[in-house]
């Protein structure tokens, strides 16, 4: 059957650059967001739909049991491997994450330092729709400013420290698990090593998509005054202790 390898991350990590690494490998195949809710409405959700056979089964299985969902995507594909990313904010009380934590599988948990600059680019994306730019394409250069909200950004830190704890301590002891910093991604030697212990292939990672911003983060936060005290954040300088 076909073995899934599990990037678990958020929005502005680094986790499609990463997928798309681990989707060279020969025989395997990057599907991306396939838990989140509003994947039915992605052009990949058809793919999904064909692989299973069954269009209402598809949907059932994604709504309601994303286990057996996953288990039925692996059953019926025919790569080696399935990349697949299940972000924080996914599924919050589905059985796919004791799943995955008790899982034998390639697990890749993506964070980034840099809470801060996540948490800006994070929301210039909302407000553009540019989620990506590709390796080799044109681009305009984008100098959209957001407006800092301090509040929802205390809050999504908080959310971001206390899910980063969750996962690194419900996969410490777990085997084939890979801890990855989102400038490591850029290492592609250190890529190469973290694919072969991972699925034992080796191989030289290509990059596909280039980084948005091109200036600090402050630069692009229309109320600078307001948004300077949390330009430094580091993400585990708020996580929170571990109990126990």
């Amino acid at each position: 059957m076909t073995i899934p390898i599990f990037i678990i991350a958020s929005g502005r990590s680094g986790s499609t650059q990463l997928g798309h690494y681990f989707g060279q490998v020969r025989g395997s195949k990057y599907l991306g967001e396939i838990f989140k809710r509003p994947f039915r409405n992605e052009v990949g959700w058809q793919a999904i739909c064909e692989l299973i056979g069954n269009a209402t089964l598809a949907e059932r299985l994604h709504e309601h049991d994303q286990v057996e969902y996953l288990n039925t995507i692996c059953e019926k594909s025919t790569e080696l491997f399935l990349v697949v990313k299940l972000f924080y904010k996914h599924r919050p009380n589905s059985g796919i994450w004791d799943h995955v934590y008790g899982g034998a599988f390639p697990v890749l948990h993506l964070w980034r330092e840099d809470i801060f600059a996540q948490f800006v680019s994070l929301e210039r994306a909302r407000a553009t729709g540019q989620w990506t730019q590709w390796k080799g394409k044109r681009y305009a250069e984008d100098n959209t400013l957001i407006e800092f909200r301090r509040q929802d950004y205390l809050d999504w830190r908080s959310f971001m420290a206390s899910k980063f704890l969750e996962v690194q301590l419900r996969l410490s002891g777990r085997s084939n698990v890979e801890s990855v910093e989102y400038k490591q991604i850029s290492d592609h030697e250190f890529i190469r090593a973290a694919i072969k212990r991972s699925v034992g292939f080796d191989i030289k990672p290509r990059e596909m998509l280039v980084k948005q911003a091109t200036r600090p983060a402050l630069d692009y936060v229309r109320n600078r005054t307001e948004a300077a005290p949390f330009a430094a954040d580091r993400l585990i300088d708020f996580v929170p202790a571990a109990s126990g």
